[in-house]
């Protein structure tokens, strides 16, 4: 029991460095980090219309749903295998994980709950199936060249929300407004080294 608790504690722990590393990506100095920086004027070139905001959806589940809207669909929906909540309430009593997959294409799928409203989604694409440079120009041409780059990954940012895209083939939808509110609660938590979860999802 004390062995799965730890291996519990571990897992959120490397999430909670992922999530908060993103502070680091929109922090005041990033632009100095960078390969890459569109100028003002490629900006305003290929700056999307109205009609092509960024999206907050998967299908039928989009960011700023609430936690019991999500559990009433999720078991309903047949374009997704639902693999079941990921059990961190021991340590994170605001946050909720729950993994599904769709394959072949998407071999796990993260809806990650802040204080009970869906705030991030994690897609980890199959190399075999989705092409990270396929993806990639698909989502130039229907949003316009990405605002930010570097040589781990592609950024989109509109109003509202943040796509992030990483050469790993890893894509995140994430709400600004839970950026927002998790950079006033862990202040000190960019600084911890950075590691990848992307194998500890595979043990549940």
């Amino acid at each position: 029991m004390m062995k799965k608790n730890n291996k519990i504690f571990v897992i959120i722990f490397l999430l909670i460095l992922q999530i908060f590393s993103l502070k680091e990506i929109f922090s005041e100095d990033f632009p100095n980090k960078i390969i890459y920086y569109q100028n003002n004027q490629e900006n305003k070139n290929n700056q999307k219309s109205e009609e092509n905001k960024l999206p907050r959806n998967y299908k039928d589940f989009y960011l700023g749903m609430k936690l019991t809207d999500f559990i009433n669909l999720i078991e309903k929906v047949d374009y997704l295998l639902y693999e079941g909540k990921i059990d961190v309430s021991l340590y994170e009593v605001d946050k909720n994980l729950f993994k599904a997959s769709v394959p072949p294409y998407i071999r796990k799928l993260i809806f990650f709950f802040y204080k009970e409203i869906l705030s991030l989604f994690t897609f980890y694409y199959d190399n075999k199936y989705v092409n990270f440079f396929s993806r990639y120009k698909s989502l130039c041409e229907k949003y316009g060249n990405p605002n930010q780059m570097d040589s781990e990954r592609f950024i989109w940012e509109d109003e509202s929300t943040i796509i992030i895209l990483e050469r790993t083939n890893i894509l995140k939808v994430i709400d600004k407004n839970f950026i927002n509110n998790i950079q006033n609660e862990y202040k000190n938590i960019e600084n911890l080294i950075k590691i990848s979860m992307d194998q500890a999802f595979d043990n549940f």
